[in-house]
Parts: structure tokens; C-alpha cells; sequence
């Protein structure tokens, strides 16, 4: 008998299905969960089972309601020589990332000749664990952080007088939950601009897919 996904330590969030085996010296198996190492309280998660699994589906377990957080999971096996246990543990983690994008600022002008690069920070942070954040310009993916502090350089190249471009960045959790920023609008130009001057920049070129469902979303 064994829990095999989700794995010991796991990231979750959502309906998570319970794989593994209950099987052997078998009348029934259960499932149950309870909060930290050593939960004084189990809490079912849906009722028994007679017939007995080899290495498939268990149980599906829906984390929406749970407060993030560490649990244990385990899985109860009962035969003619009484009950068996398996249990891991795992992290729930239904809450996205924060995300803010903190340079350059919104309308920001770069003249072409003056800069190599265009220097992205984003600050993005997690209630539990950060996996990564993808950095875009326009609908191009140029790089993939792992590790904090997110900065990237985008290599300036112009064609014509001046052009628009939209940063775009998206963290995800160790879970799989993700947040994505609306665009950062920028400018690239081959002639200096006024100081004093109001630049009205259009609309951003192009959105990566990741953005364009999030900002669909309801």
C-alpha cells in the first residue's frame, strides 16, 4: 500500500487526485487529511472504498476550502489483521503570486543610441514558494528567472523613428498558480525627446497567450 502522487513534500492546490495502492491484505481503504506533521484531527476525504486499487486512482481531493498550508495525507487500509497506514506530506497552496513590475515605469522613453538594453525588475513574491517568472516583451518570451531578484535586460533594436514595446511578466508558484502583469508601455526612439514633452503611447503590439487569458478572465 503507498500513496504515489501527489508526491511526498508536493506543491497542490485545486482538485488534486489521490494515486497509489490499496491493496493485499484488503477489506476497505479511507482517506483522510489533517493540518501539519501531526494532525490531532483527521478529516475524511470521501468514504470507503471496497475494492482495492493497484497503482491508480484513489480518491479526488478538493484543496479550495483548505487554508494553505502544510497537511498530512493519509491513506488507511483496513484487513483481517487490522488497519495499515500510509502518510505523506504535502503543502496546499490555492493563493497566486504577487506581482508588480517596477521598472521602467510606464511610458518611459529610451533613446536608441544611448542604450544597449532596456533594464526589466519585477517584484514578485509568494505566501509560500516562488517557482519562476517569464518575462515578455510584446508577445516574446526573452527570459525565464528562477530565482530572485527578477531583473532581465532586453536588447534594444530600432527600426524606423520610434517604436512602442509592452513588458509583460508572469510568476508562478511552486503550485502552479500564476499572476500576470498588464503591460509596462515603453518607447525606443532615434531622435531625443523633450523632457517636457507629453509622450501618448498606443496600445501594446501584442499580448503573449498567458496574458490574454488572464486579462479574459472574469
Amino acid at each position: 500500500m503507498a500513496i504515489i502522487s501527489p508526491r511526498l513534500n508536493a506543491h497542490i492546490k485545486g482538485l488534486v487526485q489521490i494515486v497509489g495502492n490499496a491493496r493485499g491484505d484488503f477489506h476497505f481503504y479511507r482517506l483522510h487529511y489533517g493540518p501539519g506533521l501531526n494532525p490531532e484531527v483527521w478529516i475524511p476525504i470521501g468514504g470507503d472504498h471496497h475494492s482495492p486499487v493497484s497503482n491508480g486512482g484513489l480518491e479526488i481531493w478538493d484543496t479550495a476550502g483548505v487554508d494553505d498550508g502544510l497537511y498530512s495525507l493519509q491513506l488507511m487500509v483496513q484487513g483481517s489483521g487490522g488497519p495499515r497506514f500510509a502518510t505523506i506530506q504535502v503543502m496546499v497552496d490555492n493563493t497566486p503570486p504577487e506581482l508588480e513590475i517596477s521598472y521602467p515605469p510606464e511610458g518611459s522613453s529610451f533613446l536608441a543610441e544611448d542604450y544597449e538594453w532596456v533594464l526589466i525588475h519585477a517584484d514578485a513574491t509568494d505566501n509560500l514558494s516562488m517557482d519562476r517568472a517569464e518575462f515578455f516583451v510584446d508577445a516574446g518570451l526573452i527570459a525565464v528567472d528562477t530565482v530572485p531578484p527578477y531583473n532581465q535586460k532586453w536588447i534594444v533594436h530600432l527600426q524606423g523613428q520610434a517604436q512602442t514595446h509592452c513588458i509583460f511578466v508572469v510568476a508562478y508558484d511552486a503550485a502552479g498558480n500564476w499572476t500576470a502583469t498588464e503591460g509596462v508601455k515603453f518607447q525606443i526612439t532615434a531622435e531625443e525627446i523633450d523632457p517636457d514633452a507629453v509622450i501618448v503611447l498606443g496600445e501594446c503590439p501584442a499580448r503573449p497567450p498567458v496574458v490574454e487569458e488572464a486579462l479574459a478572465a472574469p
